[in-house]
Parts: structure tokens; sequence; C-alpha cells
């Protein structure tokens, strides 16, 4: 999520004094929430949320809302960090903790199927308002999280999120993008082998220059025949003894 984070945003509220209007929140990080990628806005807005949840305490007309008690925090910074262990001695202490909608999350964004199985097992409510898990999977290209709520556990894929997609409204784009990206990367190595191609035949053509083609070689003479001769021996007169 860039330059925002759970630190960043602490280190933000603090310098505020402790308290923050949720109108300055929103306008200081409007360039991430309000991204003009849709998939990337809708991904932003929810790790956004998120974060808020863990960190702060929202209050609203002297009443307030979103107040942990240690079991809860527990929780959720143990689905933060991946403790499947913890969760599960959590879960005997308090089943409600299922639906605590960070855990669900957070599994289907990182693609932990073993956590999801455990969370939707135990009851968590999949079909949450909003960015459900199947959006969250979808947002990030966990196909088999997506297909193991679909499939096992009847997650609703006409649910509808805040910016009115559908989970696979996101995972198509994310895959159609994926298939581009591998098409080009196939080009481009058809290219470079045909690059390569060229240049080693440019290399033997050069080569051939420097030795010399066989029509650029002397004419060699060729080699004549001569037919034999019958040489007769020189006429020298003979002289007669009386």
């Amino acid at each position: 999520m860039g330059d925002i984070s759970e630190a960043s945003l602490l280190d933000y509220i603090c310098s505020s004094g402790g308290k923050v209007k949720n109108s300055d929140l929103s306008k200081t990080y409007k360039h991430f929430i309000n991204h003009s990628d849709l998939q990337l806005r809708a991904k932003y807005r929810e790790e956004f949320k998120l974060i808020i949840d863990r960190i702060a305490v929202v209050k609203s007309e002297n009443v307030s809302t979103c107040v942990l008690d240690p079991l809860e925090k527990e929780w959720i910074f143990s689905a933060a960090s991946g403790k499947l262990s913890h969760l599960a001695q959590l879960l005997k202490q308090d089943s409600s903790l299922a639906n605590k909608k960070t855990a669900l999350h957070w599994a289907a964004k990182h693609g932990k199927e073993d956590m999801t199985t455990m969370l939707a097992e135990a009851g968590a409510d999949i079909n949450t308002k909003g960015y459900t898990p199947l959006h969250i999977a979808a947002l990030h290209g966990h196909r088999h999280i997506f297909d193991l709520l679909v499939r096992t556990y009847g997650a609703k894929e006409n649910l509808r999120d805040y910016s009115g997609h559908i989970a696979y409204h996101y995972l198509s784009l994310r895959e159609t993008r994926l298939e581009d990206h591998e098409l080009f990367s196939e080009c481009h190595s058809l290219t470079q082998a045909g690059e390569r191609r060229n240049r080693k035949i440019t290399s033997l053509f050069h080569s051939m220059k420097k030795w010399g083609a066989a029509e650029e070689l002397a004419p060699v003479p060729e080699e004549r025949t001569v037919a034999h001769q019958l040489m007769l021996p020189a006429f020298r007169p003979r002289k007669f003894s009386r």
C-alpha cells in the first residue's frame, strides 16, 4: 500500500495530538483511498480500514465504537501475525470471535487456506457487507481461496463492494493482466531468439568475407594432356666405303 502502514498512520495520529478528524484523515490519504485504478482503490480502502480498526478508537457524538477488549485485541493481532494455533485456542474461549471481520479477510488476502478453512468452519460470516472475503481473495489473485469459499462454503458471487463490483470482476481483471504479461514475455522471448539468429547469420557472413569467398579465389589453370608424337631422328647422310 505504498507508504501507508500501521506505523505511518500511528505517527500521523500522534503528531496530531492523538486525535484526528475522519475528514482530515481522508483528505491526507486521499491519493490512496481514491486511487484512479479501481482495483487498487478497492484494495487500498480495505487495507486502510483494517489498519484503522486495529490502531484507533472511533468516536461519534461522544459515543465510542470499535472499542476492543483484551481477548478481541489478542484475536486481531494473532490473525495479523498468522498464528493459527493461537486463533484456535482463542476460538475455544469465545467462538464468536470467528465473526470478527479482520481475521477472515486477512486469511483471504494472504492466501492462507488453512486459516480460511478454520474460520469458515467456526462459523465466520463469509458474505459480509462491502468487501467480502471473496473480494479480498480476488483482489490479491488467490484463485484457490476464491474457489474454496465459493465451492465449499457457498460464498455469494453476486455481492457487490462499495465500488459496485462483484468479486469475479477483480479476479478476471487480474488474470487478464497476467495473461497479457505472459503473452508479452513470450513474444519478447521470440523476438530475442530471432535477434540472436540474425546476429549469428551476420557474424557468419562477415567471417566468410574475411576468409574470402570461393568465387573470389584465383583460377587454377587446368592441366592439359599433350598427345604423344612420333619423333623422327635427324637425317644424316651415310658414307659408303669402297
